[in-house]
C-alpha cells in the first residue's frame, strides 16, 4: 500500500529529551535498532542519551542495551576520546554519560562520571519536568550523589574542627616539653585560625545571636580544597619549636582522603544487587571512626565500599594517630 494509505500513529510522549535538530531522525534511529538494522552513523553522546530515554519511555532498553553493547558503541566513544577531552566535558556532558550507563548498564562510565560529579559539584537547580532526563538522574542517583557530596565536605570540614578542638583544649600538642611549649600551642592555635579563615573555610562570627544568612556549602572541585589546606605553612613560634604546627599531621590526613576519593564513584553491580546494604543515603552512620583503625581494604569491592563509607559518613571522626 502506498505510504498515504498507511495508519498514523500520533506520538504525544517520548520522554524527557533535549531540544533536537531532527526528531525523525531520531526516531528513525530507534526503530532501525528496533527491527534489528544497523545505524548509520555513530551516534554522539547526546544522541545516544535521548536514544535511552525514548527506548525507555517504550520500554525498549534491553533492545537498545543489546545493540549497543553488541557494537561496543560505548568503548568506540572511549577510543576516540582523549584524556584532555575527557578531562575537559562541561557538566551537562558529564551527565548525560551517566545517564547513558545507568539505562545501559555500562559500569566503566557509571563510576568514572559519578564520582566526577561527587568531587567537582554541579550546577544546583531544583528537579524541573521540562528539562532533559540526565538533569533528573533517575533510580535515585541524583539523591545518592547529592548526598555523597555532602558527605566529603563534611569529611574534609572535620579535619580543620579536629585540629581546631585538640589545640583548644588542655591537652598540650607541643611535645618538645619546654617551658614555652603552653604559649607555643597558642601560637598555633592562632596562626591556624588565621591560615583557615584566610582560605574561606573558617567563619567567626558572634555565639550571642546569630545575625547571619546560613552558608552556602562549597560549590567548587573538592581536590581543589584538599589542595588549598596542603598549603598550611611549617608555623614556628622560635626555632626551637620545629614541626609543632598542624603540617606535619594534615598532610598526611589529606593524602588520605585524595586516596578515598579516587574511589567514591557508584558501583554499578554494588548499586543493582545489593543496594540496601550498599548505599550511602539510608546507611546507619557509625558513631565514631578511628583514623588509627582504618585501612581501606583492597580484597573484594563490597569491604572496600564498606570502608569509605563508614569514614564519609561517620558521626564523629578521630583523625589522631
Amino acid at each position: 500500500a502506498p505510504a498515504s494509505e498507511l495508519p498514523v500513529i500520533r506520538v504525544q510522549d517520548v520522554g524527557r529529551i533535549s531540544v533536537v535538530k531532527s526528531f525523525t531522525t531520531l526516531c528513525a534511529d530507534f526503530l532501525y535498532i528496533l527491527h534489528g538494522r544497523d545505524l548509520q552513523t555513530l551516534p554522539p553522546v547526546t544522541n545516544l542519551a535521548n536514544l535511552t530515554i525514548v527506548a525507555d519511555r517504550f520500554d525498549a532498553l534491553e533492545v537498545v542495551r543489546s545493540y549497543v553493547g553488541r557494537k561496543k558503541i560505548l568503548r568506540t566513544i572511549d577510543g576516540k576520546t582523549t584524556a584532555k577531552a575527557d578531562g575537559a566535558l562541561s557538566e551537562e556532558k558529564v551527565r548525560q554519560r551517566l545517564l547513558v550507563a545507568i539505562m545501559l548498564d555500562h559500569p566503566p562510565w557509571m563510576e568514572r562520571y559519578s564520582a566526577r560529579l561527587i568531587v567537582k559539584g554541579w550546577v544546583g537547580r531544583e528537579a524541573d519536568l521540562s528539562s532533559p532526563l540526565w538533569w533528573d538522574l533517575p533510580s535515585r542517583i541524583e539523591e545518592e550523589l547529592a548526598y555523597r557530596r555532602e558527605c566529603v565536605l563534611e569529611t574534609v570540614q572535620s579535619l580543620q574542627s579536629y585540629f581546631l578542638g585538640v589545640y583548644a583544649s588542655r591537652e598540650r600538642q607541643c611535645k618538645l616539653g619546654y617551658d614555652s611549649s603552653a604559649q607555643c600551642d597558642s601560637y598555633q592555635l592562632g596562626e591556624m585560625v588565621r591560615f583557615f579563615v584566610r582560605c574561606g573555610t573558617l567563619k567567626l562570627q558572634g555565639g550571642v545571636i546569630d545575625i547571619n544568612e546560613p552558608t552556602e556549602p562549597f560549590a567548587g572541585d573538592a581536590t581543589f580544597l584538599l589542595d588549598t589546606l596542603r598549603q598550611v605553612p611549617e608555623y614556628q613560634i622560635d626555632r626551637h619549636h620545629s614541626h609543632c604546627g598542624i603540617r606535619t599531621r594534615l598532610l598526611p590526613l589529606l593524602d588520605l582522603v585524595a586516596e578515598c576519593l579516587l574511589h567514591i564513584g557508584i558501583c554499578t553491580a554494588c548499586w543493582t544487587d545489593a543496594r540496601e546494604q550498599y548505599e550511602w543515603m539510608d546507611a546507619r552512620k557509625p558513631l565514631l571512626w578511628k583514623r588509627q583503625d582504618f585501612a581501606l581494604r583492597t580484597q573484594g569491592h563490597g569491604n572496600k565500599h564498606a570502608d569509605l563509607r563508614a569514614m564519609f559518613t561517620a558521626t564523629e571522626r578521630d583523625w589522631g594517630s
